[in-house]
């Protein structure tokens, strides 16, 4: 019989590869991987550089199955070590009702949820992003109008300097009608629980202040559960 779509792929995952790749350049990489999957043509390496660890995404050339993904889970890496591979299938099918779980963990966001350009594949989430599944359900928010002030002042500043207004006309500066500030709690709680798991993890945070354009109609959504990317 042959073998359902669901079950082929030409994307794995592998990892945790040799740490000492961790020094090395992403060809020695490329190198490392390809002779462990010694046998099946490769399209593609993308090594993927976490800290201390070395993973590495792969496109091979032709599909393979569940048995042969689990051969390769058998086959000693380097001759002694034994490594994860993983069906990494943009959209993989078998997946795509089971609710993110980078959603429910502990990063509580997934910069994959709407990736899928032959450049991103290997940024692609397979999993179920639906609404009801952020952790912003039910989030609510309100305007406050930013009275004139120093703050009023200091923002005008900030954003009138940040680039130029190119229009028909030419580079004309924009006329500040009105600023507004945005509450929202559930949003305030997700930013200190990620910038206290980062301060954690690295002793310190960095925050930088960007200016973001954007279509009314998606200044909703946007206010409601910020910008996903």
């Amino acid at each position: 019989l042959p073998v359902p779509p669901a079950t082929l792929t030409r994307y794995l995952w592998l990892g945790w590869l040799h740490p000492e790749l961790v020094l090395l350049e992403d060809e020695d990489v490329v190198a490392d991987v390809k002779e462990f999957l010694s046998g099946l043509p490769v399209d593609q390496v993308i090594p993927e550089r976490n800290s201390s660890r070395m993973g590495a995404y792969v496109k091979l050339q032709d599909s393979v199955g569940a048995g042969e993904i689990e051969n390769l889970r058998r086959r000693p890496y380097r001759g002694q070590y034994f490594i994860t591979v993983d069906n990494a299938q943009p959209s993989n099918p078998q997946l795509r009702d089971t609710v993110c779980p980078r959603l429910t963990g502990p990063a509580k966001y997934c910069r994959g949820w709407n990736l899928g350009s032959p450049a991103t594949w290997h940024f692609a989430c397979s999993f179920r992003h639906r609404p009801e599944d952020w952790p912003t359900k039910g989030a609510k928010y309100c305007l406050q109008d930013l009275r004139a002030g120093a703050k009023f002042e200091e923002v005008s500043r900030e954003f009138l300097e940040s680039s130029p207004f190119p229009s028909k006309l030419g580079d004309r500066k924009p006329r500040i009608l009105k600023i507004e500030t945005i509450k929202n709690t559930a949003l305030e709680a997700l930013h200190e629980e990620r910038t206290a798991y980062f301060r954690e993890k690295h002793g310190a945070v960095m925050e930088k202040e960007l200016w973001h354009g954007t279509s009314p109609a998606a200044l909703s959504e946007l206010l409601t559960s910020g910008l996903q990317p």
